[in-house]
Parts: structure tokens; C-alpha cells; sequence
């Protein structure tokens, strides 16, 4: 483990600063040192486990430093992770809450539920889905 501090977290992802490199869609355990069942927000749960969706670094030569984003995967009071409460996500496509076990990762930046993914999958390539999966992702470029 190494220390890091957590500057923005919500239901589904969170934000940190630490002195090493994590690469896009490695798998992370973060244990809060904060950790205080009464609180609310982060520090209500002791571990989490989480997926890099992105880490830059910020810091200068003398002092390397990176911001990372993840995504909340499960979320536990327990340190090892047992009796994990699944984190649900909203389909990007229908807004319906899903498990993370069930969420699909659809092209680079869509995650979908299962009938949605095999919805878009089913319309063939072309105009139409493309327009659709620019309005799904809000014309983010």
C-alpha cells in the first residue's frame, strides 16, 4: 500500500493524489485511515476496491506526484473486503441503476446494462449509431 490523499469522492468514483503511477484499468484497494462508521461520505467504509479510469501526473521532477480518477467498485467497513456492498452505476443509456458485476463497458467511454449494450450492438454501424452514441456520451470531445 502506499499513501495517498483523497480530495473528491461520490457514489461512483473518487479522486486522489499519490507519489506513483497507476495505470488506466488496474484494479486498486484503498483503505481509509479516516475510517469512522458514523461519518458520512468516504470515511463511512473502510475499503474499497476501484478501477483506475485515469491517472496524470501533476508534480515537478523534484517532487512526482499524480492525480488519479477511479470508479467505485464495492465498498466494505471490513479491511479484507468481505461483505462487500455492491456500488450500483446508471446505465449511461436508460439512466437504470445496475450492479457494477453487470455494468458493460461499451467503446471508450460508454457504460451500458446488458439490454442496452445488446440494443446499441444490434444497429448496424453507420450514421444513426454514431448519432446515438454522441448523444449518449453529451458530445464530450
Amino acid at each position: 500500500y502506499r499513501d495517498a490523499v483523497a480530495y473528491n469522492c461520490s457514489m461512483a468514483g473518487m479522486y486522489f493524489e499519490l507519489q506513483t503511477m497507476v495505470m488506466p484499468e488496474e484494479s486498486i484497494d484503498i483503505i481509509m485511515s479516516t475510517y469512522s462508521p458514523s461519518a458520512e461520505g468516504p470515511e463511512s467504509f473502510r475499503y474499497y476496491l476501484a478501477r483506475a479510469v485515469w491517472c496524470r501526473s501533476i508534480g515537478e521532477n523534484v517532487d512526482p506526484r499524480y492525480g488519479c480518477g477511479v470508479r467505485l467498485l464495492k465498498c466494505s467497513c471490513q479491511a479484507d473486503g468481505r461483505n462487500a456492498d455492491i456500488i450500483c452505476h446508471t446505465c449511461d443509456m436508460c439512466g437504470m441503476l445496475i450492479p457494477c458485476q453487470n455494468l458493460r463497458k461499451f467503446e471508450e467511454f460508454l457504460y451500458l446494462c446488458p439490454s442496452c449494450e445488446r440494443h446499441l450492438a444490434a444497429i448496424p454501424e453507420g450514421q444513426l449509431k454514431l448519432l446515438i452514441k454522441r448523444f449518449i456520451s453529451g458530445n464530450v470531445l
